[in-house]
């Protein structure tokens, strides 16, 4: 949590893929818990944010989310209309 607040997000996502492949983490056993869902939202703004930096791609961050989360990562209007990942 503590990278994921001061915007270090490689490290998390590293550690994230490494419990995936290494231990065969299941995400939906976690699915119902605040630092799932703290996760998946600070994922999603970082990926949704990388978009318009030059050289990134969305379809590879769409993969990556999946390959963490095992659901599809929403995007443009799906991300903007969402009140989990843009509230007030």
């Amino acid at each position: 949590m503590f990278c994921l607040l001061k915007n270090a997000i490689q490290v998390p996502l590293d550690m994230i893929f490494s419990a995936r492949r290494d231990f065969q983490l299941n995400p939906k056993a976690l699915h119902e818990t605040r630092l799932y869902k703290f996760i998946d939202v600070n994922v999603h703004k970082n990926f949704y944010s990388l978009k318009w930096q030059p050289g990134q791609s969305s379809e590879s961050h769409s993969r990556c989310y999946y390959e963490i989360f095992e659901k599809p990562m929403k995007v443009l209007n799906d991300f903007m209309e969402s009140t989990e990942l843009n509230s007030l």
